[in-house]
């Protein structure tokens, strides 16, 4: 992963109201921002991890299927 493409992530779900900074917890380390997830963050999350459950059993049901042909 490229230097910087952590923070644009973070930068993006926190504009899209998914994460709220929490403050610098590391004052010896600044720059460092710790964030928290929101109601909707936490919605989201569970709506992705939904789906990509339904996504692997599927592809892990085609991989069974496959190998049984074969």
């Amino acid at each position: 992963m490229k230097s910087g493409t952590l923070s644009r992530i973070l930068t993006r779900w926190e504009s899209s109201g998914l994460l709220v900074p929490r403050g610098n917890e590391a004052p010896f380390e600044p720059g460092r921002k710790f964030f928290h997830l929101t109601d909707h963050g936490l919605d989201e999350l569970n709506s992705l991890s939904t789906q990509w459950t339904s996504f692997s059993a599927s592809l892990n049901a085609l991989i069974v299927e496959g190998g049984r042909d074969a």
